[in-house]
């Protein structure tokens, strides 16, 4: 369902009251970077200073996984061939393209659209600090036998930061561009079994995380709504409208919001 059955619901229910009911609605809402709409072939370009992060390929992996309808939303160019390209042209082999660079790349290898970009930071910093416990000596006597302790903690805290860019190749246009970091935060102390992952544990962790946010923006998601229908018009009308609406409803109440969306469309 579109956007389209969403606004002619809302003027179905402006000029509509009495009886209510809920309907359950599955949407797909667009991309938040709506221009992928029109550019579905992506190549992804090695990322500047990406040996150990791995974010690029994870951006590839995640624009694959797009699923929509049961078909793929997105189409990506064989990244040994966008080697091959650079190579052959003597271009720039990785970082933040320019967008002559990246349109010259784009239509070489047959691309709507290409992402390049470069990882601009990775931190690891330790804090140690004490947390209180309190234990019992007898637990059967917990208020008399109670003491505390102090044990001590670590705590870990990864940052990753990147550059991304979106260049249209077709229009010469840069679709999205954004500096990107995050943090996460982990926690050890001595009387537990978890363990502090190593910062490249961490990164890794964290660029899985960064290439499934970003990729999220470029593809529309299903969600689920709920909708009141409200069946009764309040003023008067023709019965054509009226056997309209009738009909629309059913057929929202079925699932079917494609023939519904064309009936409410043509209500007067």
């Amino acid at each position: 369902m579109n956007t389209k059955l969403l606004l002619a619901l809302g003027l179905a229910a402006v000029m509509t009251t009495g009886c209510v009911q809920k309907v359950t609605m599955k949407v797909l809402e667009p991309a938040e970077v709506g221009a992928m709409a029109d550019n579905k072939k992506i190549a992804v370009t090695d990322f500047k200073k990406d040996y150990y992060v791995g974010l690029g390929s994870k951006i590839e992996t995640q624009l694959t996984k797009q699923i929509i309808d049961g078909k793929p939303y997105f189409t990506t160019v064989d990244r040994k061939a966008i080697g091959k390209v650079i190579k052959e042209q003597r271009l720039q082999s990785s970082g933040l393209l320019n967008e002559d660079t990246a349109v010259q790349i784009g239509k070489l290898v047959g691309a709507q659209a290409l992402i390049s970009g470069e990882i601009t930071s990775t931190s690891s910093s330790d804090t140690s600090f004490t947390e209180t416990r309190t234990r019992y000596r007898n637990p059967l006597k917990p208020l008399e036998t109670m003491y505390t302790i102090n044990v001590w903690c670590k705590k870990r805290v990864i940052g990753l930061g990147a550059s991304i860019k979106i260049v249209d190749v077709r229009r010469g246009s840069i679709i999205f561009a954004d500096s990107i970091n995050n943090t996460k935060t982990y926690k050890h102390c001595r009387d537990d079994s978890r363990a502090l992952p190593s910062k490249q544990q961490g990164i890794e962790q964290l660029s899985g995380e960064l290439a499934v946010s970003f990729v999220k923006k470029l593809a529309p998601q299903y969600v689920y709504i709920d909708v009141e229908l409200i069946e009764k018009i309040e003023f008067d009308t023709t019965d054509q409208n009226a056997k309209a609406l009738e009909g629309a409803l059913k057929w929202i109440k079925a699932g079917r919001y494609g023939k519904a969306e064309k009936i409410l469309e043509k209500l007067n």
